[in-house]
C-alpha cells in the first residue's frame, strides 16, 4: 500500500523542494482458498445423447468457481471500518421502496467523508434491495434514457455515483439479512493464482472425465473506502 503524497503550495519561479520518499507498507495477500470439480460421463451415454453434456458441465463448473470467489470476497465485509457501517446484525435496516434510494445516498455520504475516490465506485445489492429500488420514482421515473432503460428491462445501472451490481452471493446473517457492500475497487485486492481443467480417460472406465482446480485469495487494503 502506497502512502498519499504530500500536496504542497506552489510559488512560481521558485525551486521545488527535495523529492519526497514515498512510504510503502507491505501487505501479504495469502492465496489459501481452493475449489475443485471432478466428473465423468460414460461412453454409452455420450453415444446415445444428442447433447454435449461434458461441455455444459464444464461451463457450469466455471460459473460455480466464479460464484465461490464472489462469495469469499463478499465475506470480507468483516474488515470494513466500523465508522462506515449502517445497521447491525441485531438491528438490521429494513429496506423499502421509500428508503432504498435514501440508503444509497447514505452510503455515498459515508464514503465521501473518507475521501474515497469517486470514479468507479460500486454498490453490490441483493435482488430484494434492487426490487425496492425499481419501485422508487426517484430511481425509475421516466424522462431520461437511463430511467427508461430501468423501466423497460429492470437493469439497475447507475445511481448516487455507484455502478450497481446485483448478487446472490452477499453474506447473509439470517432471514434475508444481507450485507450490502459499497466502495471503491482500490479498497481491496484479489488474485486467482491458478484456474485450469484437464480432460482424461479413467483407467478402469469406458468414460471421459474432467477435473478442474481454482486457487485464489483476496484482502481488504483500505477499510475506510468500503
Amino acid at each position: 500500500v502506497v502512502s498519499d503524497p504530500t500536496i504542497s503550495s506552489y510559488t512560481k519561479n521558485t525551486n521545488l523542494g527535495a523529492a519526497e520518499t514515498l512510504n510503502t507498507a507491505s501487505l501479504d495477500l495469502i492465496v489459501d482458498q481452493g475449489k475443485s470439480f471432478h466428473f465423468q460421463e460414460d461412453q454409452v451415454d455420450q453415444i446415445q445423447s444428442n447433447a454435449n453434456v461434458l461441455a455444459e458441465a464444464a461451463r457450469r463448473s466455471a460459473y460455480g468457481f466464479a460464484k465461490a470467489i464472489d462469495s469469499y470476497i463478499a465475506g470480507l465485509y468483516t474488515d470494513v471500518s466500523t465508522t462506515n457501517t449502517l445497521g447491525t446484525d441485531a438491528s438490521p435496516i429494513t429496506i423499502t421502496s421509500s428508503n432504498a434510494y435514501e440508503y444509497l445516498i447514505r452510503m455515498k455520504t459515508l464514503l465521501d467523508k473518507q475521501d474515497t475516490p469517486r470514479d468507479s465506485r460500486f454498490c453490490v445489492v441483493s435482488p430484494d434491495y434492487e426490487a425496492q429500488l425499481l419501485q422508487d420514482d426517484r430511481f425509475v421515473k421516466s424522462g431520461t434514457n437511463m430511467s427508461d432503460g430501468r423501466l423497460i428491462n429492470g437493469n439497475a445501472g447507475n445511481a448516487a455515483g455507484f455502478n450497481i451490481f446485483v448478487s446472490n452471493n452477499l453474506a447473509n446473517v439470517s432471514s434475508d439479512k444481507y450485507k450490502i457492500l459499497a466502495g471503491h475497487p482500490s479498497a481491496w485486492a484479489s488474485v486467482q493464482q491458478y484456474v485450469g481443467s484437464t480432460m482424461y480417460v479413467p483407467e478402469l472406465r469406458h468414460a471421459s472425465a474432467m477435473k478442474g482446480l481454482c486457487i485464489y485469495g483476496a484482502k481488504v487494503l483500505r477499510p475506510d473506502n468500503l
